[in-house]
């Protein structure tokens, strides 16, 4: 109405309002463009983040649980030795022997979750395995013989203990199974107890490397784990 009243240019005017409104739509809807965009690549960015250090933790997770199977095995394996040495008997040999099984389990299955993704520790775990495998080969290769002597052993210091009265001395068999166990039939088996030269290149030196590398992954997440022997 003002314009109208007035001598001012009224479709000029209008035009230069119609102008300004529009650069000022248009202005504004490009920031709205430019906000929305921007929120949208900080959070993919965040997101993106946030799966990242999800994928960070599950693989530190699984890195640090394969060290815990590797020094869980090598520990069952020390102490198979030294319930050996311990008791030194057919039975305990046998009963030993059947938690090596177990631990050859162990490293076979760590073996395959490692083959793709670390090679180098899949051989050193099959190396191990092998170990493992040519003591339970020498086992049930002499099984029948050990088993035997095992009985006629028993049967000898059941014999000896009938005796009346008691006798006062240990029985001493000079055919006791363990001493067959120390004989040329097992060489492995006494490799293993004296920490032999089969032990420490293919069994000790594979577990120490395979230890080593894993440590050294597990180390990348910024984890520091305790020291295993």
């Amino acid at each position: 109405m003002l314009l109208s009243q007035s001598k001012a240019d009224v479709p000029g005017e209008w035009g230069r309002a119609l102008v300004t409104l529009f650069v000022a739509i248009i202005i504004s809807g490009l920031l709205t463009f430019i906000l929305s965009d921007y929120s949208q690549r900080q959070q993919q960015k965040a997101d993106e983040r946030s799966r990242y250090q999800l994928q960070q933790a599950a693989d530190r997770e699984r890195t640090l649980n394969w060290l815990r199977v590797l020094v869980g095995s090598n520990g069952r394996l020390q102490a198979a030795r030294a319930i050996l040495e311990a008791h030194k008997s057919a039975e305990t040999y046998s009963n030993q022997v059947r938690d090596m099984v177990e631990v050859r389990e162990d490293l076979r299955t760590l073996k395959e979750d490692r083959e793709a993704a670390m090679p180098e520790v899949a051989d050193d775990l099959g190396k191990m395995q092998e170990y493992i495998d040519a003591l339970g080969a020498e086992y049930s290769t002499n099984y029948s013989i050990m088993s035997w002597k095992q009985r006629l052993h028993e049967e000898r210091v059941k014999r000896y203990l009938d005796q009346d009265p008691l006798p006062e001395d240990p029985f001493k068999d000079p055919d006791d199974p363990w001493c067959l166990l120390q004989g040329d039939r097992f060489p492995k088996l006494a490799d293993f107890l004296h920490h032999g030269d089969l032990y420490d290149q293919h069994y000790r030196a594979p577990y120490q490397d395979a230890k080593r590398l894993l440590r050294e992954r597990l180390n990348k997440f910024g984890s520091q784990p305790d020291q295993a022997h």
